[in-house]
């Protein structure tokens, strides 16, 4: 079913699961930290594996857990979102309760 949804109805969906309120603000706001806000509307399948794994972090981050656990052997993620501060940005977003 994944596959066949947007990434913007993925996210609302697990928003729905993780009982997020707000969920269409967190997804902006992840969405413009991780740079996937151009990707909202576009078909999950159709991602290459690099965006996939952005869209991923995002659906970790959605319900702001106390406890993040990353894998900088990640090959998809690039060195700009891990030393351009995105992590952090993200890991601020989380923890901001």
């Amino acid at each position: 079913v994944q596959a066949r949804l947007t990434v913007k109805q993925n996210l609302r969906i697990f928003g729905g699961l993780y009982g997020v309120k707000n969920v269409d603000r967190h997804i902006d706001t992840l969405a413009e930290l991780l740079g996937i806000t151009g990707l909202l509307n576009t078909l999950f399948w159709t991602l290459s594996s690099g965006q996939k794994t952005r869209v991923n972090l995002a659906k970790a981050l959605l319900n702001k857990p106390k406890i993040i656990l990353l894998s900088l052997t990640v090959k998809f993620i690039s060195d700009s979102l891990i030393f351009g501060g995105t992590i952090g940005m993200c890991i601020s977003f989380a923890s901001s309760r």
